[in-house]
C-alpha cells in the first residue's frame, strides 16, 4: 500500500495486479483529512476499507509523521525560547498579565527544569553582574 498526502487529505492507495493488461492498477481505498494525527483519529469507514496489515502500515506511517512534526515543533520552540521569556518578563514587569500563584509556581518549576537541562548539556550558568559598591539598589522604595 502506498500512502500520500494530496490536497490536505491522506490517501491510502492499493496496487492490484490486473492480468488482462499485465500491469498493476492503483486504487484509492481510503481517504481522510491530513489533520488526523493517530490511527484512532481516522474515520471508521476509511479504516474498514483497509486490512490489518494496511492498518499497521498506516499506523507506523502516522507515528513516524507525528514524530517528525513533534521534533520540528521542539526545535522551533527552542529557537524562540529566549524571545518568549523576554516577552513574559516585559508583560510581568508592566503588569499586563495577571498570574495566579499556581501558574507562577509552574513557571518557576519550568525555569528550574530549563536551568537543570542547560547545565546537564554542558552550558554553565552565567554570573549575575554585581552592583557597584554604594549604588542604590534598583526596584521599589529607591530614592527618586
Amino acid at each position: 500500500m502506498q500512502i500520500r498526502i494530496q490536497a490536505r487529505k491522506i490517501q491510502c492507495i492499493r496496487s492490484v495486479y490486473a492480468p488482462e493488461i499485465k500491469r498493476s492498477r492503483q486504487k484509492v481505498v481510503a481517504s481522510f483529512p491530513s489533520c488526523c494525527r493517530v490511527l484512532s483519529d481516522a474515520p471508521a469507514e476509511a479504516l474498514a476499507a483497509l486490512n490489518e496489515a494496511e492498518q499497521a502500515q498506516l499506523r507506523a506511517w502516522l507515528d513516524a509523521r507525528h514524530e517528525v512534526e513533534a521534533l520540528a515543533y521542539r526545535k522551533t520552540s527552542a529557537r524562540l525560547a529566549d524571545r518568549r521569556l523576554k516577552e513574559l518578563t516585559v508583560a510581568i514587569e508592566n503588569g499586563e498579565v495577571e498570574l495566579s500563584s499556581d501558574y507562577a509556581a509552574r513557571i518557576w518549576r519550568a525555569m528550574m527544569d530549563v536551568d537543570r537541562a542547560l547545565r546537564k548539556a554542558g552550558f554553565p550558568r552565567i554570573k549575575r553582574p554585581r552592583a557597584k559598591p554604594g549604588a542604590a539598589p534598583k526596584g521599589k522604595g529607591g530614592a527618586a
